[in-house]
């Protein structure tokens, strides 16, 4: 293998929340770290576990792991709808869309159920019931839907 040819650090934002004594409050924190070059060959990522094979097997199992994980998450067959108890039984047959268009719909979801009268300040029945009257609106609704689809 050659050698990587790119010296330049990689950093990236690392964020933790904890509780602080003297404000008595939640604060979110960040830090920047930089991060390990990527290594050249298997010598290099064993030098850079100090030649720790067990380390290094670790780390290329979680690797490993995470790519799986990463793919499984890419393929929509096979995932089950979690219920409001937890349990996952039915297998999704649903039509997904990109989360972006998922929070504008929600968003516009929201705006109609307002319009509608929801608020703060109303039982969790009566929101979601006047959430459902905007979907139902939304779904009659041929322009609507056409701009959801399109």
């Amino acid at each position: 293998m050659t050698p990587s040819n790119d010296k330049t650090p990689t950093t990236k934002p690392v964020q933790r929340t904890v509780f602080d004594l003297i404000l008595f409050d939640d604060v979110k924190l960040t830090k920047t770290v930089t991060l390990p070059s990527k290594p050249a060959s298997v010598e290099n990522a064993l030098e850079a576990c100090n030649h720790d094979t067990s380390a290094f097997l670790e780390i290329f199992y979680d690797g490993l792991c995470e790519r799986a994980l990463e793919a499984a998450k890419q393929d929509i067959s096979d995932f089950k709808i979690v219920a409001e108890d937890g349990t996952a039984t039915e297998v999704y047959t649903g039509t997904p869309v990109s989360e972006e268009k998922g929070v504008a719909i929600n968003a516009a979801i929201l705006g109609l159920a307002k319009a509608m009268g929801y608020s703060k300040d109303l039982s969790k029945e009566q929101k979601r019931a006047l959430k459902e009257q905007a979907v139902q609106f939304m779904r009659s609704n041929p322009a609507m839907l056409a701009s959801i689809q399109g």
